[in-house]
């Protein structure tokens, strides 16, 4: 093989992964812009408020403190044996198979009853 062919198979090899690579999607979002409305839309579910279907008013708060936090508060049950504990939660509106999160716990007090999850699909 001479020089002109070996330049000409190794170009075209180079522009085939050049040109041919799929785009590679991610989302990614860390509340800088204090919002969860983009980059990725995040649906807030106040679960005492959805069962009690409105009745116990806004029991959870979403907040950004600082302008680059993602704040989620909620008030104590209301009745703790019939709706359970108290919980708040916040969920991207896309469905991901194939993720993992990262998160900065900030505040947490063990003098309170409280645990954290995630969870995925």
């Amino acid at each position: 093989m001479n020089t002109s062919t070996r330049l000409l198979l190794i170009s075209t090899l180079a522009a085939s992964f050049v040109f041919c690579a799929g785009p590679v999607l991610a989302q990614t979002d860390d509340f800088n812009d204090g919002n969860d409305t983009s980059p990725v839309s995040w649906m807030r579910f106040d679960a005492i408020n959805t069962i009690t279907g409105g009745g116990s008013g806004p029991q959870d708060t979403w907040s950004f403190p600082g302008g680059n936090s993602y704040e989620f508060q909620a008030v104590p049950s209301p009745a703790p044996l019939g709706f359970g504990p108290a919980r708040v939660s916040s969920f991207p509106s896309n469905v991901y198979t194939d993720f993992y999160a990262s998160v900065d716990v900030l505040g947490w007090s063990n003098s309170y009853s409280q645990t954290i999850r995630f969870q995925g699909p």
